[in-house]
């Protein structure tokens, strides 16, 4: 008998649990999932997806992204890698301006990090 009592009130939770509403699923333009995303942030970390609304990132982590959005566009990147970019208006000159920064030699996102913010 002592067991029994024990078991209702949590039976009566897992009912509670199972007749919650789900959380709501987020609408975004576009998730790119299961590839390496770098993040670029100050612990290099890695992320597996991003979700993107009205050109801008909401969302970066794994792959359960797909369950907490949903989107216009999924693109499944098959491992690929995903970096950060910019827009970068310019003009190419002859010579070497001011300005120029070599990358060619570097060998690492961190490396490239280091010689443009130096």
């Amino acid at each position: 008998m002592a067991f029994t009592s024990r078991l209702l009130p949590a039976a009566g939770l897992l009912a509670v649990l199972a007749c919650a509403p789900p959380a709501e699923v987020q609408h975004v333009d576009l998730i790119l999932h299961s590839g390496v995303v770098l993040t670029l942030d100050e612990q290099d970390s890695r992320a597996t997806a991003l979700a993107v609304k009205d050109e801008r990132i909401v969302a970066v982590g794994g792959n359960e992204l797909l369950e907490r959005f949903s989107a216009s566009q999924t693109v499944d990147l098959g491992g690929r890698t995903l970096m950060p970019g910019f827009i970068d208006s310019h003009i190419h000159i002859n010579g070497r301006p001011p300005h120029f920064i070599e990358l060619s030699s570097a060998t690492s996102v961190a490396e490239i990090r280091d010689l443009v913010s130096s």
